[in-house]
């Protein structure tokens, strides 16, 4: 078994190989070019670098039809697929908001107050993102909209990774960018891949274990993003139709599907929706799955889709 570890999309990304009958060295380089891959996709989709695609849409598509990569068009056609999905709760166009709330500050005193949500809900909707395919060009249609796919660019990462390593001829692998996981194959003869949920008040204690044999997990939790104002914690994930960051929100929510980018995204929109709107979604979904865990009257509840129901071990 190979592993490697490197900073990249913002948090620690880890590929682990487990293909013993090739020779290290080959391991060892299908890793760098799966890391390499990932570095790309960043590159192309990040926002925080001038030079990506989702910058220049930033900059110009509100003054002009702006041209980007075919890739681009495509993860923003899949975005407005999620947020149609699941009624708005997913939306890559609240980067105005992120900015009024003060997340890319490390220090603000005091959020926003009613006037500026407001002026920064006139710039969000993903329904005013416009994708002229002939022109492989986007246009936003309000004034000062932005957008940010930090909701879904980790999870695709993750998925363009795999790809990569299947590419290569690995069977089994395991890709884990920051709680966004995807386990390739297995671990070993007979022995799926395990992945640890934590528990989202217990430090270094477990949640839930997870078997996983070709199958996505993304976890989101309350105790991974936040900022404090006066004293107050605040979710980093941001309620597009109100304007406000999550407050009656789950502790942590996971999701198993068949590929990263939606478990990625669903992760996301179940902390908008809250534990029974988000597992009634996920309940009428193909090969989904979601473990939701909150804290009504501070005392831990689980919610289960239900195709874990009497399957799944939680640890409360």
């Amino acid at each position: 078994m190979v592993k490697k570890a490197q900073p990249a999309l913002g948090t620690i990304v880890e590929i682990t190989v487990a293909d013993k009958d090739k020779p290290r060295p080959f391991l060892n380089a299908a890793i760098e070019l799966a890391f390499a891959e990932i570095e790309r996709v960043e590159h192309l989709l990040s926002r925080f670098n001038p030079e990506s695609d989702i910058s220049r849409i930033n900059a110009y598509a509100c003054l002009k039809p702006t041209e980007v990569s075919p890739e681009t068009i495509r993860l923003i056609e899949e975005s407005i697929k999620f947020s149609r999905i699941t009624q708005g709760a997913f939306d890559i166009t609240v980067c105005p908001l992120m900015q009024a709330w003060g997340f890319e500050e490390k220090y603000k005193r005091h959020p926003p107050d009613l006037e500026q949500i407001k002026e920064a809900l006139d710039k969000v909707g993903y329904r005013n993102i416009n994708i002229l395919k002939q022109e492989q060009s986007v246009f936003l249609a309000q004034p000062a909209m932005s957008l940010d796919l930090g909701g879904i660019a980790k999870g695709y990462a993750v998925d363009k990774a795999i790809a990569v390593l299947r590419q290569e001829g690995i069977k089994n692998a395991l890709v884990n960018a920051g709680g966004d996981i995807y386990a390739l194959g297995v671990r070993g003869k007979n022995r799926k891949w395990r992945v640890a949920v934590q528990h989202p008040r217990k430090n270094q204690a477990v949640l839930a274990m997870l078997e996983l044999e070709d199958k996505a997990v993304a976890t989101s939790g309350d105790y991974q993003k936040y900022i404090e104002i006066s004293g107050r914690r605040y979710s980093h994930i941001i309620n597009p139709e109100s304007g406000n960051p999550c407050s009656e929100v789950p502790a942590s929510v996971t999701v198993l599907a068949g590929d990263c980018l939606a478990a990625d995204a669903l992760a996301t929109s179940i902390f908008v929706l809250g534990p029974k709107k988000g597992i009634d979604l996920v309940n009428r979904l193909e090969n989904t799955e979601a473990i939701v865990a909150a804290f009504p009257q501070d005392k831990l509840g689980i919610s289960l889709s239900q195709g874990l129901k009497g399957k799944l071990k939680v640890t409360p």
